[in-house]
């Protein structure tokens, strides 16, 4: 019972650290293989290691715990941080919709408007029946002023 709550909990350690920090088959090695003992010492229910499984453990204990709870420690931190970007994301994101909100009731405002809208009313000399009789005029006029050139200059 001891030997597997050891295991499972260096499992739970091995799970939460990074490959290069914490060596998992390594770690392993070290925990499988223990033969604790369940004794009796004065009275009271002890388990008994042999040395090379006690250093085992310690060296474990002093060694990779520590590590492993740097390592969820860090976990924790960025579990925070990534809280943090998950509330600024949808926060923007509400943020979006509202503006786009926004824009899809000006641009209903501006449609709905767009058929009363008249465009400015054109000054009388930049409409083309302006233009046409301002052509006509002039052409006649260019016509008949070089008729009566040609005719006065073929008469001389």
């Amino acid at each position: 019972m001891l030997k597997r709550l050891l295991i499972v909990f260096v499992g739970l350690i091995c799970s939460s650290a990074s490959a290069e920090e914490l060596n998992k088959d390594q770690l392993r090695k070290l925990v499988t293989g223990l033969n604790p003992v369940v004794t009796k010492n004065n009275g009271q229910d002890g388990v008994w290691f042999p040395k090379t499984d006690a250093e085992r453990i310690l060296e474990v204990l002093e060694r990779r715990l520590p590590l492993a709870l740097d390592i969820i420690d860090a976990q924790d931190k960025q579990i925070e941080a990534l809280k943090g970007s998950v509330a600024s994301y949808k926060t923007s994101m509400l943020l979006y919709q509202e503006y786009s909100e926004y824009n899809l009731k000006m641009f209903d405002v501006a449609m709905k408007s767009f058929p009363d809208l008249n465009p400015p009313e054109l000054g009388w000399y930049e409409k083309s029946s302006t233009t046409f009789v301002y052509g006509v005029v002039v052409g006649v006029i260019l016509v008949v002023t070089s008729a009566y050139v040609l005719d006065k200059s073929l008469h001389k």
